[in-house]
């Protein structure tokens, strides 16, 4: 388990808000490489809840993954994942396509050090800035977005992935409500 590390991650908030934008330095090679489309595993979040995601789609300029409520890869699809080549999320979709988020270029997720960009959703377009650190194991993050006072802290988190890529287990507090929540892959 990796919760012991959020708490001593509140720091970066405090750097953050005073931080400039800036590229990022660097990322991860590409994940996926050793995967065919039809792989799939399962994840389990803290309540229990089950969801298995599918790689339905996969070329040169990225993914996408369905994602199916339960344990079952061949249930019906709730949602689809669409991520670039560097597995970093460009749009959230529902079963039927619509965008339920989109993100420009990117979430910036598997990018190191800071990274701004763009999330779209039901209550419209917002600037979000991600810093990032990887240790050669595990991602840790924080998430600010853009308020017409300035960058406001959103979440704490960290996840890591297998060699191939595939996320293995991630923990996330919200902090504007104070909620936290876990996911870990199971077989």
């Amino acid at each position: 388990m990796i919760s012991h590390r959020l708490p001593a991650r509140a720091a970066l908030c405090a750097l953050l808000l005073a931080a400039p934008a800036a590229a990022a330095r660097a990322e991860e090679p590409a994940p996926y490489a050793a995967l065919s489309v039809g792989a799939h595993y399962g994840l389990e979040y803290a309540s229990g809840y089950q969801v298995t995601l599918v790689l339905e789609e996969k070329s040169d300029s990225g993914t996408v993954w369905g994602v199916v409520p339960g344990v079952d890869p061949a249930g019906e699809v709730a949602a689809r994942m669409v991520q670039d080549a560097k597995g970093r999320m460009t749009a959230f979709l529902s079963a039927d396509g619509a965008a339920l988020e989109t993100y420009q270029p990117h979430n910036c997720e598997r990018v190191e050090l800071l990274c701004r960009y763009t999330v779209t959703d039901e209550t419209g377009a917002h600037v979000e800035q991600r810093f990032s650190e990887f240790d050669g194991t595990e991602w840790t993050y924080s998430i600010l977005r853009k308020t017409e006072d300035g960058f406001v802290g959103k979440r704490l988190g960290s996840v890591r992935y297998d060699a191939d890529g595939v996320q293995m287990e991630a923990e996330w507090a919200d902090l504007k409500t104070g909620e936290t929540n876990s996911v870990s892959r199971v077989e």
